[in-house]
């Protein structure tokens, strides 16, 4: 069973404000647990030459960050879910990144600019994880999906009031 947050910083929102991409609305919505339902696996190779597979990680929270170097508020929030992740990764955590619409070289070099040391699926590899994740949300087994930057105050800050390892689909 995996239980999804889904952080995505070029979200859907009409709000692009003439900025050539579409920022999300920083709305955190909460999942109801009878809306719930089962993930769908996905896997991929990732950037460092590694593969991902969700089947490897059942029992953890899955934190899918969709992102792409070309992306602003990406790169607003890469250093805060840099910081969760360090924050978490021994407690049934794992993040797992899916670089969109950019190329290996870039998506590389931002990862290395930003100190991101979580696995990203590759671009030529993250087209079946999304066509996945689109029959999961907004109604899936997440317990969270964020849309837009993850910022260091509030409810967007640190991330791990988001990351509670519910024991089941709710009740």
């Amino acid at each position: 069973m995996l239980l999804g947050l889904v952080a995505a910083g070029c979200g859907a929102s009409s709000t692009s404000q003439g900025l050539g991409y579409i920022t999300g609305d920083g709305v955190v919505e909460q999942i109801e647990a009878a809306d719930r339902r089962e993930m769908p696996p996905f896997e991929g190779d990732t950037l460092d030459g590694g593969h991902f597979d969700t089947d490897e990680h059942a029992r953890a929270v899955l934190v899918i960050n969709v992102w792409g170097s070309w992306c602003p508020p990406c790169r607003e929030e890469a250093p805060a879910l840099q910081r969760v992740w360090e924050e978490t990764r021994d407690r049934d955590v794992q993040f797992i990144g899916l670089d969109i619409r950019d190329n290996d070289a870039a998506a590389i070099a931002f990862e290395r600019n930003f100190g991101i040391t979580y696995p990203s699926i590759t671009t030529a590899d993250s087209g079946p994880p999304l066509l996945a994740l689109g029959s999961f949300l907004p109604r899936g087994r997440s317990e969270h999906r964020d849309r837009g930057p993850r910022r260091k105050s509030g409810r967007q800050g640190g991330g791990q009031d988001h990351l509670r390892h519910p024991a089941g689909p709710g009740p």
